[in-house]
């Protein structure tokens, strides 16, 4: 006698697919992973922008800080009077600044220019007045005393502020740097 064996065993069930819930499920799972990937990729982009514009201004503020010494240390080989020949280059008017540009950088809405150079001539301002921690107010002219408001002739000591602002994608950013040149 022979037996046949049914292929279909009972009690087990053929290999079934995959059902509609699923991938739903998966579709689901898969779209937050792009969607988290998306995000990382974008901040990464923001962040990177950001600090080649940082970059960008740090640079340009190192170039003027040269600039400055440079015209400074020239001043004390050629010129008869050093502080008004190093604080005319770059004191106009009465703020006592020049204004520059950062190619890549937007200036901050109602500004003409990014940058700029301060020369401080009155030793009578404080730091909170000048925005920047120098040690002020200080005898800038080596008289004895701290009263005058305008050294820009007689100055041994010229604080000068550097600084930078910009408009960027995170919003309104800006870079300076405080520094003394002297006569010496």
């Amino acid at each position: 006698m022979q037996f046949h064996r049914d292929p279909v065993q009972r009690g087990t069930r053929a290999p079934r697919g995959v059902t509609l819930v699923e991938v739903a499920i998966l579709m689901a799972l898969l779209s937050f992973g792009l969607l988290a990937l998306t995000t990382t990729s974008q901040a990464l982009g923001a962040y990177r922008l950001a600090q080649d514009e940082e970059s960008a201004a740090g640079e340009a503020i190192a170039a003027k800080v040269r600039e400055v010494s440079s015209v400074a240390a020239s001043a004390r080989i050629g010129a008869a009077n050093w502080s008004e020949a190093t604080t005319s280059r770059f004191a106009h008017g009465e703020a006592r600044q020049q204004s520059f540009r950062v190619p890549g950088l937007m200036p901050w809405d109602g500004e003409s220019a990014v940058g700029s150079v301060r020369a401080i001539v009155d030793e009578t301002l404080t730091d909170d007045e000048i925005g920047a921690a120098l040690g002020m107010p200080q005898d800038l002219d080596s008289d004895g005393a701290i009263e005058n408001t305008d050294v820009s002739a007689s100055a041994d000591l010229l604080p000068f502020v550097v600084r930078v602002r910009w408009q960027g994608p995170g919003g309104r950013r800006e870079l300076s740097h405080a520094f003394y040149a002297t006569r010496f």
